[in-house]
């Protein structure tokens, strides 16, 4: 018995070709925002475990692949070595 989700596979040539929660929207909108900043600014996306921020992100880094805008994921708690 697996209990383990699997991950959404996100498609490189439309990323939103699996999202079931309509988050097209809200990444078009947070890209149009991104693009148009003239100034230092942070953006944070927050939510509790489990609530799909890792997926949302992902499809957010391919959407902008895909318009030839540069993006970088990291994920900090791959990188975090800490016990607390």
């Amino acid at each position: 018995m697996n209990l383990k989700i699997q991950s959404i596979q996100i498609d490189a040539d439309d990323p939103f070709r699996n999202d079931l929660l309509s988050r097209k929207a809200e990444i078009e909108n947070l890209s149009a925002l991104i693009c148009n900043v003239n100034s230092p600014a942070v953006l944070a996306i927050d939510s509790a475990w489990g609530t799909g921020k890792t997926t949302f992100i992902k499809m957010w880094e391919n959407s902008l692949k895909k318009q030839g805008i540069k993006s970088l994921y990291f994920n900090a708690w791959a990188t975090d070595f800490s016990d607390d």
